[in-house]
C-alpha cells in the first residue's frame, strides 16, 4: 500500500514538473480534426511589447512538409513562407499583449480547416486561398476562429467607365458611363472574398440573408443560406454598420470601398469589358451570371482576377460608399468619393441574375440606401496603416 502512494505521489510531481517546463518553454502542437496526427508546432510569444520569435513546422494531415505556405501573426506586419522542410521563422518587434490569444495563420492552397487548441491561449488557422497569391496580403481575426483576408492594391491611375463601342455599354439604367482618368493616391487591402454569412453572423450575432419572396403567391422555401456563400439581403445601413463593427473589433480602419477604389481592383490593370478582356465565352469561368434567379453560390469557386479577388464580378452585386451620379465630363479625378450628399448608393459588379452585359467593370446600378435583395452583398476594404 505505501509503495502504491508513493508511486501515485510521484507520477503527481512528474506531471507538475512537466507542467512546469511546459510552462517555462511553451510548444504548442496542433492536431487535425480526428486529433490523430499533429499539424504543426510553433513557439509562441508571452511577453507584452516583446520580440516575436516563432518557430516550427508545418505539416499536412498526411504528415508531409508544406513548402511555400505564408504564416503570419494576425493584426502584426510579421509573416514568414515555409522552406522545403515546411519550417518557418517569424521574428520581429510586437505589441501583443501578455495573457491575450495569439492567432497564427497559415495561407496554403490545401482544402480549408480551422484549428484551436482547447485550454491554450494559441490557435493556428489554415485559411484555403487557390492561388495566386498576392505578396502582401493582410489577415484579420474578426472573432475566435474567424479569419477575413484581404489582398494589397497599390496606388496608382487608371481609366474609370467605359466607351459607348464597348459591348452591353450603358444597358443598364442608361448609365452613360463616362470615361475619366482616376489617380487613387493610397493603397489599400480589398477583400479576397465577398463578405460570407459565416463572417456576418460571427461579428452581427444574425444573418439576414435568404431568397427573393416573389411578387405573387406564397414565399419561396428558404435558399441561399450557407456559412460559405455571400451574405445578402443587406443594405447599406447595414453593410456600413457590419464594417464598422470589424473596425472595432481589430483596431483597422475597415469600411465600404468607393466606386473608384472598387473598379481599379477589378479591373488589375486592364481597359477591357471584363478584367480578362472581352470575350463573352470566357465569361463563365470568371462569374457567376445569367442564371435568371437570384441564388448565389459560395465564394472562391471561380477564376480570381490579377489582383487575386474573387467574384468581383457576378455571384452577388457589391456595395460601394459613394451616392450615385452620372458622369457628365471626362475631367479627371483625385481619390473620388462621389457626391456629400444624396439619396441612392452605388451597386457594382452585377449578380448571378444577370445577363452579359450587366456583368462588366463599368457596370453600375443606383440603389436606395434602405434596400435590401437577395442579389445585395458587399466586399470590404481595409485602409494601410
Amino acid at each position: 500500500m505505501t509503495t502504491k502512494v508513493c508511486t501515485i505521489a510521484f507520477c503527481l510531481f512528474f506531471a507538475y514538473f512537466l507542467a512546469i517546463c511546459h510552462r517555462a518553454a511553451l510548444r504548442v502542437s496542433l492536431f487535425d480534426d480526428s486529433l490523430s496526427k499533429p499539424l504543426a508546432a510553433i513557439s509562441p510569444p508571452s511577453k507584452e511589447n516583446t520580440t516575436v520569435d516563432l518557430s516550427g513546422t508545418l505539416i499536412d494531415a498526411a504528415g508531409a512538409p508544406v513548402q511555400g505556405a505564408i504564416v503570419s501573426l494576425v493584426n502584426t506586419e510579421h509573416s514568414a513562407t515555409t522552406d522545403s522542410a515546411g519550417t518557418f521563422r517569424i521574428s520581429g518587434q510586437t505589441t501583443v499583449a501578455a495573457g491575450k490569444d495569439v492567432l497564427l495563420v497559415a495561407i496554403d492552397s490545401n482544402p480549408a480547416a480551422k484549428f484551436h487548441l482547447p485550454g491554450h491561449k494559441y490557435s493556428l488557422g489554415i485559411l484555403r486561398v487557390p492561388p495566386p497569391m498576392v505578396k502582401d496580403s493582410l489577415v484579420l481575426d474578426i472573432g475566435r476562429g474567424t479569419l477575413m483576408l484581404f489582398n494589397r492594391i497599390e496606388a496608382g491611375s487608371f481609366l474609370m467607365g467605359s466607351p459607348p463601342a464597348e459591348a452591353g455599354h450603358g444597358a443598364f439604367f442608361k448609365d452613360p458611363e463616362t470615361v475619366h482618368k482616376v489617380t487613387i493616391t493610397r493603397p489599400y487591402y480589398l477583400g479576397v472574398y465577398e463578405v460570407t454569412q459565416g463572417q456576418y453572423r460571427k461579428v452581427m450575432g444574425c444573418n439576414p440573408s435568404g431568397n427573393y419572396p416573389g411578387d405573387k403567391g406564397p414565399p419561396p422555401p428558404v435558399t441561399n443560406i450557407g456559412d460559405d456563400l455571400p451574405v445578402n439581403h443587406v443594405n447599406f445601413i447595414q453593410a456600413r454598420n457590419f464594417a464598422l463593427r470589424i473596425s472595432q473589433i481589430t483596431g483597422r480602419k475597415v469600411r465600404l470601398p468607393t466606386e473608384a477604389e472598387w473598379e481599379m481592383a477589378c479591373r488589375a490593370g486592364t481597359q477591357t469589358a471584363y478584367y480578362y478582356g472581352n470575350e463573352v465565352a470566357k465569361l463563365s469561368s470568371y462569374a457567376w451570371y445569367g442564371e435568371g434567379s437570384r441564388i448565389s453560390h459560395p465564394c472562391g469557386m471561380k477564376l480570381p482576377n490579377a489582383c487575386g479577388l474573387y467574384d468581383i464580378l457576378g455571384n452577388v452585386w457589391e456595395l460601394a460608399s459613394d451616392y450615385y451620379e452620372t458622369w457628365s465630363t471626362n475631367d479627371p479625378k483625385v481619390d473620388p468619393t462621389g457626391p456629400a450628399t444624396g439619396f441612392r448608393r452605388v451597386l457594382r459588379g452585377g449578380c448571378s441574375y444577370n445577363p452579359w452585359d450587366q456583368i462588366r467593370c463599368a457596370m453600375r446600378h443606383p440603389i436606395e440606401e434602405t434596400y435590401s435583395d437577395p442579389a445585395i452583398g458587399m466586399r470590404l476594404l481595409c485602409e494601410v496603416d
